[in-house]
């Protein structure tokens, strides 16, 4: 197997490459853009360089590529990422963790599926996909460039393209939800969703009392 070069400094790439040590995988440098290296060379004790180096430094003939970049512009920022280290000539890792439960029956590339999540069966997800824990219900498609963090979607739907699922959100079945939406913590979808749809539920008001005033309520 090639040698891994990592996408990132912050705190997904963090967590990613902590399940990835885990499970034995060898990383040998994190890169980044140019402009926000800011003078760091090193992160967990391995190199860091600009991704515009990366091709001199670490060539595609010997290593290859993760990209866990968050949601950030609606996927888009990854996707970009993604792309640009494809055309030049990148093969990319897909990380499932050993702590997941995965039988899904097609898996792209740049996909990372981390402890906690369970996909069931007869599901395909594409390309450059992040899941952070959740479930994936039979006969789904994910496709590419989707991010899901500790969401549950039920069986034989469809997420689109570039869209983000959020915590506790809830997809029922048969249910399709277009490109590029944004659907909220907590939130339940159960009619199919236009693209760039935003499904957002409203914060749990805070009681008129202190917390105090709670103990021998509770007691």
């Amino acid at each position: 197997m090639k040698k891994i070069v990592l996408w990132g400094i912050g705190r997904i790439t963090e967590v990613i490459y902590y399940y990835m040590l885990k499970d034995g995988y060898s990383v040998e440098a994190f890169c980044i853009d140019r402009g926000f290296l800011k003078g760091q060379k090193e992160f967990k004790g391995k190199p860091v360089i600009a991704f515009e180096d990366i091709v001199v430094q670490y060539p595609p003939q010997d290593f290859v590529l993760g990209i866990p970049i968050s949601y950030k512009n609606m996927n888009k920022y990854r996707e970009d990422r993604y792309l640009k280290a494809k055309s030049l000539g990148y093969s990319f890792i897909t990380y499932i963790s050993s702590e997941s439960i995965c039988d899904a029956s097609s898996i792209g590339e740049n996909v990372f599926i981390l402890t906690a999540s369970i996909v069931l069966p007869f599901t395909t997800i594409g390309n450059n996909v992040i899941m952070f824990g959740g479930s994936i219900g039979h006969h789904c498609i994910i496709e590419d460039n989707c991010f899901m963090s500790g969401a549950s979607i039920s069986g034989n739907s469809i997420i689109q393209r570039n869209s983000f699922v959020s915590n506790g959100a809830l997809v029922s079945s048969d249910v399709q939800v277009g490109g590029f939406c944004l659907i909220g913590p907590g939130a339940v979808v159960t009619h199919n969703v236009k693209d760039y749809s935003v499904l957002a539920v409203k914060q749990t008001p805070r009681a008129p009392i202190k917390s105090t005033d709670m103990e021998d309520i509770l007691g």
